[in-house]
């Protein structure tokens, strides 16, 4: 079964989008007004498409979503979460490389 390309989970559905799959899920936190977030928006949604079949690619707008940042004290934008079997396993906070982010995907 194919995985969705990239999904964008709210505070209502982020336990059973993220936390409850078996699949691991790399998170990206962002905000429409951040420059850093929309520079790095197109890599991510290329990378959910390069990775749907081992990965879950989220992207959660921390406007829309205040209480997911909050449980996970994003505090930079963008904050990049990987999570497996409903815990946070890497994290990596504010404007990275594109080779930083991939390496969200390593197991």
């Amino acid at each position: 079964m194919a995985l969705p390309k990239l999904i964008q989970p709210t505070d209502s559905n982020f336990e059973k989008e993220i936390l409850r799959q078996t699949t691991p899920s790399v998170v990206c936190f962002w905000a429409k007004w951040s420059g850093t977030s929309k520079l790095l928006t197109p890599i991510v949604a290329e990378l959910a498409e390069t990775h749907s079949p081992t990965h879950l690619v989220a992207m959660i707008d921390v406007d829309k979503s205040p209480l997911t940042a909050a449980t996970y004290s994003v505090r930079t934008l963008p904050t990049f979460l990987v999570f497996r079997d409903g815990q946070v396993v890497k994290r990596i906070d504010g404007a990275v490389k594109r080779s930083a982010i991939l390496s969200l995907f390593v197991r």
